[in-house]
């Protein structure tokens, strides 16, 4: 009676594993026991066998259920040999492990970035598309993972818009890319492209506008740093009387250079060249998160690069700012910081927020809107002012520090007491006209 038997090949020198099916019988001495590569079959020819007596049944037989490439069996020969089954297409979450560690040891990306993105893999992608093959994720899907993050999870679009750009998009970019020895991609089309991103709503920060507001700032910025002296210490103020004073020196030169706080807070000596008016910008502190993995804490680093290409950049400063660099470059080594903590190294943003709320609260006393204004709209404050003074596009791109000028325009342009001024002028003589005519009706 026929039999079938299940064998095991493959996994060697890295080979997929797969499972072939034996059909045993013996007719008189002979034995028989052709393989086959799907199991159906195998009990198809098994059932065959037996009803003919445990022989090979005829040629027409075989041809009739689906099996004419066992043919070659009865002409003496083996039929050829079918390839190996193809090896199981990884899932999304093994395709993008696969392309972090490579990124990783080919020196793309920066020592903290591999944590964070894995990190953003593992709270808001692999629950939902982790298991996938990377073929059956459709834009449906790639939608309703979309939907889910924006109402459910109730992250920003901005926040949605980084998860796809920086996290899933690369992951299936390089799955459409030839393998390193011309294997074909493992997709042919990326379904992000078939889901419109969502639209990131502009933030409206309020900003320092003409010298009135900006002269208010100034007095509350600097009106308590002999104040938080310490009584009887004349000539020689406290370690936080000079801690109140190096934040407000820094907040003073945000609002007049347009810098990113970032960029600012490592400023050194050094950076400064008192003589032209003029701030390299060749660093940043960047925040890490925490990670448990490794017992590593919430910290501040330096990095000795810019945001980007474009941030990597000369800037001006005003000549109503040479009397503070002077004071903060006097005397100093090239190395130390520009305006330092009470500590000696640059501020972590946590400590210079104390500050700032303080300044706030003494700007609102000497009767100024501070409503919605934070220290990014120190920034806001200073390129929109070079906005409203026709400053030319290069040079506006270049000190605000962009790879393009529509960045800057459509999000620092905003509209200023002069542009407004210069609107009423230019509509004035249309204004007139319609007032002559409102006189002779009445």
């Amino acid at each position: 009676m026929a039999s079938v038997e299940s064998r095991e090949r493959g996994g060697r020198n890295g080979a997929p594993k797969y499972t072939v099916w034996r059909v045993c019988w013996r007719e008189g001495i002979e034995r028989c026991n052709p393989t086959v590569n799907d199991e159906t079959d195998a009990k198809i020819l098994c059932a065959l066998v037996t009803e003919a007596g445990n022989r090979w049944p005829s040629r027409d037989v075989l041809r009739a259920r689906g099996l004419a490439y066992l043919l070659a069996y009865l002409d003496g020969g083996e039929p050829a040999a079918e390839p190996a089954p193809a090896a199981p297409e990884p899932t999304y979450d093994e395709r993008a492990e696969h392309y972090l560690t490579r990124i990783e040891k080919e020196g793309r990306i920066n020592d903290d970035q591999p944590r964070k993105y894995r990190q953003r893999h593992r709270d808001h992608v692999s629950p939902h598309l982790g298991h996938l093959a990377l073929s059956d994720i459709t834009p449906e899907l790639i939608l309703d993972w979309q939907h889910t993050m924006l109402t459910v999870k109730g992250l920003s679009a901005k926040t949605v818009l980084n998860i796809r750009g920086e996290t899933i998009g690369p992951i299936f970019s390089d799955a459409m890319l030839l393998g390193p020895n011309g294997e074909p991609p493992l997709i042919t089309s990326n379904p992000l492209a078939a889901v419109r991103a969502p639209k990131r709503g502009s933030v409206a920060r309020s900003i320092i506008d003409g010298t009135d507001e900006s002269g208010k700032f100034l007095q509350a910025a600097y009106g308590r740093v002999s104040e938080v002296s310490k009584p009887g210490r004349v000539g020689k103020p406290s370690t936080r009387a000079l801690g109140r004073q190096s934040a407000a020196d820094l907040a003073m030169i945000q609002l007049v250079t347009g810098l990113r706080w970032s960029e600012l807070a490592p400023l050194t000596v050094g950076q400064i060249n008192r003589v032209n008016r003029t701030i390299l910008v060749d660093r940043t502190v960047v925040k890490l998160g925490a990670d448990e993995d490794k017992g590593l804490k919430t910290r501040w680093i330096l990095r000795r690069h810019g945001k980007s290409d474009a941030a990597y950049r000369w800037t001006t400063y005003p000549p109503a700012l040479d009397v503070l660099m002077d004071v903060l470059c006097g005397g100093r080594g090239k190395d130390e910081y520009l305006c330092p903590a009470r500590s000696g190294t640059f501020w972590y943003h946590s400590a210079w927020y104390k500050h700032w709320k303080s300044i706030l609260s003494d700007a609102r006393s000497l009767g100024m809107d501070t409503d919605g204004l934070t220290p990014h709209g120190l920034r806001h404050s200073a390129l929109s002012a070079l906005v409203a003074a026709s400053v030319d596009l290069v040079t506006l791109r270049h000190v605000a520090g962009h790879k393009s000028i529509t960045t800057t325009v459509d999000i620092y342009g905003k509209p200023t007491k002069r542009g407004l001024a210069d609107a009423q002028a230019a509509l004035a003589p249309l204004a007139e006209t319609l007032g002559g005519a409102l006189v002779r009706a009445a």
